[in-house]
C-alpha cells in the first residue's frame, strides 16, 4: 500500500509538467490533448524516459528545436 501511495504521489507531482508539455505540442502541431499526449508517451517508449523526463526537456525548450521531431512522431 505504501508503494501505491508513492507512485500516487510522483504521478501528481509530475502531473503539472505533463500538462504543460502537451500544451506546446498542442500549440507546435495544432493537434488536440489526446494527440498530443500520444505524441509525448512515443517519445517515451521510444527513447526508453519516463513520460515526466521527456516532458521537463519539452517545457525546458518551449518546444524550440523540437518541432521536427514531434512533427515526424505525430503521424
Amino acid at each position: 500500500m505504501l508503494t501505491e501511495l508513492d507512485q500516487l504521489g510522483a504521478a501528481l507531482r509530475t502531473r503539472p509538467v505533463v500538462d504543460q508539455a502537451c500544451g506546446i505540442v498542442m500549440h507546435v502541431l495544432g493537434c488536440d490533448a489526446e494527440a498530443a499526449f500520444a505524441v509525448l508517451r512515443r517519445i517515451s517508449q521510444g527513447t526508453n524516459r519516463k513520460l515526466a523526463e521527456v516532458a521537463s526537456v519539452v517545457v525546458e525548450k518551449r518546444g524550440r528545436g523540437l518541432e521536427r521531431e514531434l512533427v515526424s512522431l505525430s503521424g
